[in-house]
């Protein structure tokens, strides 16, 4: 009687030891995001020329501050290992088409962004792109829904690897950008942020663009497909953007 006294005496006294242990994670000092955090990183995929300034990957952790880790995989070179946005810089010279990884993590959660390189000599842009492009700028936010905007143009230059145009806001604010590619694709990344709009029930949202890449179709039309993040009201929210020019 005595001895299973004393054991339920030390079982008592060992089983909230054992629940602290296993409640604090593991103990490895690894940031942890609330349930239902995302990891994106843009653009997904890229086409550069070597030799060329590169692009900035942008995105991040949503609703979460968690630090985000970045490794290269292949060749050129990033400017920090850690934060957004982060700059990549292909290397001067390559002898044929090669391709890099960026790979984004954090918080457990992991993201990529594939960079195709091509040699300074490989085909540039088709000066097809070259003209200005009119259609309806569509935005479509999570949660908020879809604004179409008619009459929207979009006029486009190209020299080389690089396509030059002016980005449009859903008031008629423009920014002169420039995006890099190939051949019929060509991609632009940075921060754009457009004067404050109402849409929906709030009515003094800011939309920012983070990314948008050109595609010149087969049949002679123009796809602008972008991303960015709409923030009002006390509520932020991802969103994507579509011209279909023609």
């Amino acid at each position: 009687m005595s001895r299973a006294w004393i054991m339920a005496v030390v079982l008592a006294v060992l089983s909230p030891i054992g629940c602290g242990g296993s409640g604090d994670g593991g103990g490895d000092g690894e940031d942890t995001c609330p349930p239902g955090t995302t990891l994106e990183v843009h653009p997904a995929t890229i086409t550069v020329a070597a030799g060329s300034p590169g692009f900035d990957a942008v995105g991040g952790l949503s609703n979460c501050p968690a630090m985000v880790q970045w490794a290269l995989s292949g060749p050129g070179s990033l400017s920090a290992a850690e934060g957004i946005p982060v700059h990549y810089t292909p290397p001067a010279t390559v002898s044929s088409t090669v391709t890099a990884t960026l790979t984004a993590s954090a918080a457990g959660l992991v993201d990529t962004i594939v960079v195709t390189i091509l040699p300074a000599s490989a085909i540039p842009l088709d000066p097809g792109f070259a003209r200005t492009w009119t259609g309806p700028l569509s935005m479509n936010c999570a949660g908020v829904g879809t604004t179409v905007y008619p009459g929207g143009t979009l006029p486009i230059t190209v020299s080389g690897y690089e396509l030059m145009t002016r980005l449009a806001c859903p008031d008629g604010t423009r920014l002169d950008v420039i995006a890099t590619g190939s051949g019929s694709t060509a991609t632009w990344t940075g921060t754009f942020s457009c004067p404050p709009t109402a849409m929906g029930t709030c009515s003094s949202w800011v939309f920012t663009r983070t990314s948008v890449t050109f595609t010149l179709n087969g049949n002679g039309t123009l796809t602008a497909a972008g991303v960015g993040t709409l923030v009002g009201c006390g509520t932020s929210t991802s969103c994507t953007t579509s011209f279909p020019g023609t």
